[in-house]
């Protein structure tokens, strides 16, 4: 019973991410550790992490949730010194 409940709050919650209007959120990825879903990835702030985590929660109906997202920083480009 609890491995059906899992399995479709996955799919729920895919498809959220997939229809996110934020595209680093929508590149990341859910894995099913025992009846906890992980969501992971790399985004560049903790707005989308955070936002990751708030698309997700309502489709997972009581299943626990373990936000494991890293957040980095794009490169930034290198400054010769100049204004």
């Amino acid at each position: 019973m609890i491995d059906i409940r899992v399995e479709e709050a996955m799919s729920q919650a895919r498809q959220r991410l997939d229809a996110s209007p934020f595209p680093q959120i929508r590149g990341l990825e859910l894995e099913r550790v025992d009846d906890r879903i992980v969501i992971q990835g790399c985004v560049e702030s903790f707005y989308f992490k955070k936002k990751a985590q708030e698309t997700v929660l309502p489709a997972v109906h009581g299943c626990s949730v373990m936000n494991v997202v890293a957040v980095e920083s794009p490169e930034a480009e290198p400054h010769d010194g100049s204004f």
